[in-house]
C-alpha cells in the first residue's frame, strides 16, 4: 500500500519537473491549444492581419538591434537589393539577419496556417494599382483597430 502511493507521488512528482523543465506547463498547453484553436476559426483575412502584425514586430526588434551593430546606417529593402549597398565588414552580420529574419516570418505565417493566402494577400498590398493597394491597407488597418494590434 506504502509502496503503490509512493510510486504515484514519485511518478506525479517526474512528470510534473519535467513539464516545469520543458516549459510546458499544463496552463501554457492550454493556451496554445486555445489560441490555435481560435485563430482556426477566423478568417483567412485576420490570420493574415495578425502575421503580418507580428512579422513587423520581429522586424522591427531584429532591425533596432542590427542598427545598434552597424551603426544605424542601414538601406532600404535591406534583404533585397540593399544588402549591395552594405559595408562588406557588416554583410555578414546582415545576411544572418536577413536568414533569421526569414525562418521566423516563415514559422509564423505556418502558425497562423495561410500559407496558401499569404501571397495572394501581400500582392494586393503592394499592387501596382494604387486602387487596389489603398483599400487593402485600409482593410488591414481597420481589422487592426478591430483587433486592438498597435505598434
Amino acid at each position: 500500500m506504502i509502496t503503490s502511493r509512493l510510486l504515484q507521488f514519485c511518478t506525479i512528482a517526474a512528470l510534473a519537473t519535467t513539464s516545469v523543465l520543458s516549459g510546458l506547463t499544463p496552463d501554457r498547453l492550454l493556451s496554445q491549444t486555445d489560441s490555435q484553436q481560435a485563430y482556426a476559426q477566423e478568417s483567412s483575412f485576420t490570420r493574415y492581419v495578425r502575421a503580418t502584425f507580428e512579422i513587423e514586430v520581429e522586424r522591427r526588434a531584429r532591425m533596432s538591434e542590427l542598427k545598434g551593430i552597424t551603426g544605424g546606417n542601414l538601406p532600404d529593402n535591406l534583404c533585397g537589393d540593399g544588402f549591395k549597398q552594405v559595408p562588406g565588414n557588416f554583410q555578414s552580420s546582415v545576411r544572418d539577419f536577413c536568414n533569421r529574419f526569414n525562418q521566423s516570418a516563415s514559422q509564423i505565417v505556418e502558425k497562423y496556417k495561410i500559407t496558401n493566402e499569404f501571397n495572394g494577400f501581400q500582392q494586393q498590398t503592394k499592387s501596382r494599382n494604387p486602387d487596389v493597394s489603398r483599400a487593402m491597407n485600409k482593410r488591414m488597418a481597420d481589422e487592426r483597430r478591430r483587433l486592438n494590434l498597435f505598434f
